[in-house]
């Protein structure tokens, strides 16, 4: 599947103090780009699609399904913003735990620690779809 973010990826600043506000707008305007697409990714079976990388950044969807979950991880020289765009996740860090609700944002970086993320029914077994932008510290 192509995406061309062309437009949008040109917006992300080049240096590594990438504004929250503006990063979280980003990744509005690319799920308006993903949205009408999404069905066609869901498989069955957990997806990292890498959408576009460069130097700067990497741009992933992820997909998720009941049980499903990544392990407890950390985001070394990395910023991480992501959107939840379908769904349902459950973040858990070292202090706190956060209910996504489709459309709604998250932000991790070393500095806060480690997190673990899975998938989060609230009422069905439907599948969960996220937006990863991933800022490289330069």
């Amino acid at each position: 599947m192509q995406f061309n973010f062309e437009n949008h990826i040109a917006e992300i600043p080049t240096s590594s103090l990438c504004e929250r506000e503006e990063c979280m707008s980003l990744l509005d305007q690319i799920t308006d780009v993903v949205a009408p697409e999404l069905d066609l990714v869901f498989s069955g079976a957990e997806q990292r699609i890498i959408l576009e990388e460069n130097e700067r950044y990497e741009l992933v969807l992820c997909t998720w399904y009941p049980d499903s979950d990544r392990e407890w991880h950390t985001h070394p020289q990395t910023k991480c913003y992501f959107k939840c765009i379908r769904g349902c996740l459950h973040e858990r860090r070292e202090t706190k735990e956060n209910l996504i609700r489709c459309g709604e944002h998250s932000y991790i970086d070393d500095s806060r620690g480690g997190h673990k993320v899975t998938w989060r029914g609230e009422s069905t077994q439907t599948p969960a779809a996220s937006v990863h932008l991933y800022i490289k510290e330069i």
